[in-house]
């Protein structure tokens, strides 16, 4: 019996595993947005981590600044992105 969905439809955090080089692309993007360097593309094709490398991203740096994560991308203009962002500081 398993304790938790072995293969859920949305990423969660609590199953994050470093595979590959994943925990470098966290680690070097964290870097990035401390030293306001300006902002990190992460590129991939489906299913490959990338929801789940900026949960983690996220989760490193909530304890050091506040925090939002957009997952949608139905961000078409630069007020459907100030709306979104608007709506997740509430």
């Amino acid at each position: 019996a398993f304790l938790h969905q072995p293969f859920p439809a949305i990423p969660l955090i609590e199953q994050y595993v470093d595979v590959g080089n994943s925990e470098a692309i966290v680690q070097n993007c964290i870097a990035a947005v401390l030293s306001d360097a300006g902002p990190s593309v992460i590129l991939g094709g489906a299913g490959l981590g990338k929801t789940m490398t900026c949960m983690r991203i996220v989760q490193a740096c909530s304890s050091k600044m506040e925090t939002i994560f957009l997952s949608s991308s139905q961000i078409a203009s630069r007020a459907d992105l100030l709306k979104s962002l608007l709506y997740e500081l509430r």
